[in-house]
C-alpha cells in the first residue's frame, strides 16, 4: 500500500531515484576522467602504483556506467508498461536531451579542425563530417574500417 504525500505523488514515485546509484555513476565517471586525463605512470612508488591501478581501471568505469543506464532504461521502460506511447516519448526525450550537446561538440570539433594546419588526419575528417553530423560514425568505422589516426591524447 503506498501513501499520498502532500504534493499528490506516491511513494513509489518519490523512491524512483536511487541516490546510491549517482555515488556509483560518479566513481565510475572518476575512473573513465583518470585514465585519459592523468599522464601515463610507471608503478615504481607506493603512490604511482596507486594511481597506476586507478588508470588501468579506468575500462571498469566504462563499463560500471552502460550497465547503470541499462538497469535505470530498463527499470523506467518497465514501470511506465501498458501507458501509450511509452517508446515514443523515451526516445524523443532522450533525443531533446542528447542531441544538442552533442551537436555542440562536432560544431567544435569541426569548426577548431578547419582553424588548425592541414594534415591527413584534418583532411579525412573533413571528408567524412557528414558521418558525424548525422550521428553515424559507428557506421563509418564498420564501412571504412579502424579510422586512420590514434584519437587518445600524447604521451597515453
Amino acid at each position: 500500500m503506498s501513501s499520498t504525500s502532500s504534493a499528490g505523488t506516491t511513494d513509489n514515485q518519490q523512491s524512483a531515484h536511487i541516490p546510491t546509484l549517482d555515488g556509483i555513476r560518479a566513481i565510475a565517471l572518476l575512473l573513465v576522467f583518470l585514465r585519459h586525463l592523468l599522464p601515463p605512470v610507471d608503478s615504481s612508488g607506493a603512490i604511482e602504483s596507486v594511481l597506476w591501478r586507478l588508470q588501468w581501471f579506468g575500462w571498469v568505469g566504462v563499463d560500471v556506467f552502460f550497465v547503470l543506464s541499462g538497469f535505470l532504461i530498463t527499470r523506467n521502460l518497465l514501470r511506465d508498461t501498458g501507458k501509450t506511447n511509452t517508446i515514443w516519448v523515451f526516445y524523443a526525450f532522450r533525443i531533446v536531451r542528447i542531441w544538442p550537446v552533442y551537436l555542440l561538440l562536432v560544431s567544435v570539433v569541426v569548426g577548431s579542425a578547419y582553424l588548425l594546419p592541414s594534415s591527413p588526419e584534418l583532411e579525412w575528417l573533413h571528408e567524412r563530417q557528414a558521418w558525424l553530423w548525422f550521428h553515424q560514425a559507428n557506421w563509418l568505422v564498420f564501412l571504412d574500417g579502424p579510422l586512420p589516426f590514434n584519437l587518445t591524447i600524447r604521451g597515453h
